[in-house]
């Protein structure tokens, strides 16, 4: 093991380029990849950065780069290292829109529904039955009024009637009355379901 690290040469990012364009039309063998990884890699953190990605983002797409270019070996391209910032911003762009479809849950409501996720019953007919009681509670919250809709969610994750009140500018009275008249709502829609 100690003669393969000593017979890898010192390169340089001068010698890097040279060496890309040099064997532009070989394939990507691991050792230049290897060592383009190790010379590269903080250009590569820093311009993702300096492109508005966080640190942790930086780290994954920069090593996703190189991994792809280990998995998927191609032809040589020009520069080698332009080749590496452009699959780094498309990668960052990629992710940024990603990111903009994601909502993401705080980890305490996860645990809540983690649990109402998983199927406990097998039995197809009771499944059936929830699905439905499902989706006519989802239809019915959807009509509530939009006030009624966000008193019972604040409420739900456990806000008292004097923050929804505040928050929603409303009086204490109206936030209990939203509150309640949205449950009434919601009861008399899963009674007529289960008919």
């Amino acid at each position: 093991m100690a003669d393969t690290i000593l017979s890898l040469p010192i390169m340089t990012p001068a010698t890097a380029d040279a060496l890309a364009a040099e064997r532009k039309t070989e394939e990507l063998s691991c050792s230049e990849l290897e060592t383009l990884y190790q010379i590269r890699r903080p250009d590569v953190l820093r311009f993702l950065i300096r492109f508005g990605v966080d640190a942790v983002d930086a780290e994954d797409i920069t090593q996703q780069i190189f991994l792809n270019a280990f998995d998927k070996p191609q032809k040589r391209p020009d520069n080698l290292f332009h080749w590496v910032l452009a699959c780094a911003r498309n990668l960052a762009i990629n992710r940024y829109h990603r990111g903009k479809r994601e909502i993401l849950a705080p980890a305490e409501s996860w645990k809540f529904w983690k649990d109402t996720l998983v199927d406990k019953q097998v039995d197809p007919e009771a499944c059936f039955y929830r699905k439905e009681r499902h989706i006519r509670l989802a239809q019915a919250f959807s009509q509530l009024t939009p006030v009624e809709q966000q008193c019972l969610m604040m409420r739900s994750r456990g806000i008292t009637f004097r923050e929804t009140a505040k928050t929603l500018d409303l009086t204490v009275h109206s936030a209990i009355y939203s509150t309640e008249s949205a449950i009434r709502k919601l009861q008399r829609k899963l009674q007529a379901v289960t008919r």
